[in-house]
This record gives C-alpha cells, structure tokens and sequence, in this order.
C-alpha cells in the first residue's frame, strides 16, 4: 500500500469514528428512538378482548317444529308445532391462542311449544313442557364479536294429550346449534342463537290407545349474560 493511500484510509476512519460518536452523544448512547408517527404518540394495538371466565344468563325467543305421532292400528300422522321457549344458562370460556376460545354450556327452558294432528278420527295434541342441554362450545373471538357453533345432549319433555287422557315422558337426544356473542361490557354479553333439538319417539298409553310420538325442534332465541 503506498503512503498516499494509507494517510487516505486513516482520515475516512477517523471520520467515520467521529461521526458515530457524535450520534451516540446525541441519543443518550443508545440506539436512535423509533420514528413517531403523525401526531406524536406510537402505535399501540389494542389487547383482544378476554373471554376467559364462567358466566350466568338469560334467555328467551321461539320453538318450532314437529311432532309426528303414531297411533298404534289407527294411522300415523304429522302436527306443526311451535311457542315460546325461556329459560336459563350458563357455562365457562376459555382463550386457547390468540382468537379462539373453547368452553361448556348448559341451559334449562320451559317450553311452550305443541300442536294438533287428526288419527283416527281423534285429536292428539303433541308438545313439550320444558327442555335443557348440555353443550360444548367452540368460538372465533374477534376481539368483542364472537362467532360460534355448539353440539351436545338434549333433554326434552315429550308429551301427548287424547282420549281424554295425557302422558309424557323425558327422551334423551342431540342439540346442535350456532350463534354469535358479542361483549357490551367486560362483563355483559349478548347473543343470537340458533338451535335444534331431536330426540327419539316417546312412547304414551293414553287411556287404551298407545301413541308413539317423534318430536323435533328448531329454537331461535336471544340471551343476555353476566361474567363472573
């Protein structure tokens, strides 16, 4: 290397030392603070919302359906049926990750819920008195909305009347449902919710007819909640 050059390599050296320096002194020797945006405050994003927690809540909407009953030697025959369904529920959520969240639910409602088919000649009114589930459920959170679908056990009242005579019974089926949740406070949410219950056919003597009747129903239903 020639001497022109070596004196030429010390002086960009020293430069560049005295450049960094300066910056150091500037910063408090620390790396330079990141770029403000507009307005002069950082970007914060703002922490998803915790469903984690049990919950106790309310709720009410409408049933339909149908009931189809068989008249053991006479005729087997279809009723709509449809009423009011109320009740309660609660259950726990839990976050896994960073949107969804897993829990358990279950509900108790009274039912409204009948209609009337025609066997024989004779009316047959065909209902249910009360229903409850116990449910999974499994959510989307994003942040306050969560979208949802639920599966479980239905428990459901099923309940004939003729011949001068009633009966029911308590018949053991699936609930399947979907709905969405949102949060109006950390602590109360709302929701919309869809539904079905199925259950195998109840069996009644009413008087000396026997009447087997298959029952379903389909529940559309608001309910509000608190979290504890």
């Amino acid at each position: 290397m020639s001497r022109v050059s070596f004196v030429a390599l010390m002086a960009a050296v020293a430069v560049l030392s005295a450049t960094a320096a300066e910056a150091a002194d500037i910063y408090g020797g620390s790396a330079p603070p990141p770029v403000q945006p507009y307005g002069g405050s950082a970007y914060l994003p703002s922490s998803p919302s915790n469903w984690n927690g049990a919950y106790l809540g309310a709720q009410g909407g409408m049933a339909w359906g149908s009931a189809r009953n068989k008249v053991k030697g006479v005729s087997t025959r279809s009723a709509d049926t449809s009423g009011g369904n109320v009740g309660l529920y609660g259950g726990v959520n839990a976050n896994v990750g960073a949107n969804f969240v897993v829990g358990a639910e279950a509900d108790i409602n009274y039912s409204g819920e009948n209609g009337t088919s025609v066997n024989g000649g004779k009316a047959y009114r065909a209902g249910s008195d009360w229903n409850g589930t116990v449910r999974g459920r499994v959510g989307v959170a994003f942040d306050r909305i969560m979208p949802y679908a639920t599966g479980g056990i239905a428990f459901v009242d099923n309940g004939v009347r003729g011949n001068g005579s009633s009966s029911s019974s308590t018949e053991v089926g699936m609930a399947l449902g979907a709905g969405v949740e949102g949060k109006i406070t950390d602590r109360v949410s709302a929701k919309l919710e869809y539904m079905y219950l199925g259950t195998p056919d109840g069996s009644h003597n009413l008087g000396k007819q026997k009447v087997e009747s298959d029952q379903s129903s389909n529940i559309l239903r608001l309910g509000a909640a608190y979290k504890f």
